[in-house]
């Protein structure tokens, strides 16, 4: 479990990833931690998406409310990532309702897939204004501007939406990115502005 600047918890419950983003984090740390996990997980080392549900009990019923990231290790949207994993995610977050579980993806539109309940807070994550480094884009070929996550998200008929500008890779021109963001729909907006 680790702690991020805008969350209380991040629980990883899935690992991996396809991807390919040359900057993930994600694909570091789960390299890491992994040097620490007995015994070693040869799928954590190749960060091809798999469960981990040994952590679901990090989350109980009894706990205080907390701010819970619960994608950090892979894309809550990416491919090779289960229906039946996130269902499972979603079940236990219906158990520990007095969390707020926040959910980021580059492929927001594809949230519509399943429901969520009220203590879920969707989020897109923005990198730049240039061309998405995304391997999987040729799902939105005409789409070459990551901002399009922005208006996406704001499609979806969620009670709570939020923004993660991270890691910001080119400039975001003001106007456009306040002019995307610029209504009540979003619970929150992150913006990392840490080097790589």
């Amino acid at each position: 479990m680790v702690k991020r600047e805008w969350s209380d918890l991040n629980v990883n419950l899935v690992i991996g990833c396809f991807n390919g983003c040359w900057y993930c984090y994600g694909r570091r740390l789960a390299k890491w931690a992994n040097k620490f996990r007995r015994p070693h997980c040869k799928l954590c080392n190749e960060f091809i998406p798999h469960p981990h549900f040994e952590n679901l009990d990090k989350l109980t019923p009894k706990q205080k409310s907390k701010f819970v990231f619960l994608d950090g290790h892979f894309d809550w949207n990416g491919k090779g990532v289960k229906k039946r994993w996130l269902e499972t995610i979603l079940d236990k977050t219906k158990e520990c309702p007095q969390h707020t579980y926040v959910l980021l993806s580059k492929f927001p539109q594809r949230y519509s897939r399943l429901t969520y309940p009220r203590n879920i807070v969707l989020g897109a994550t923005v990198t730049c204004e240039g061309p998405d480094t995304s391997k999987e884009m040729t799902e939105h070929p005409t789409k070459l501007k990551d901002l399009w996550r922005i208006a996406a998200l704001r499609k979806l008929k969620s009670n709570r939406k939020a923004i993660s500008f991270e890691p910001l890779l080119g400039p975001l021109p003001e106007t456009k990115t306040r002019k995307a963001t610029n209504n009540s729909d979003f619970t929150f907006a992150n913006i990392n502005f840490q080097s790589l």
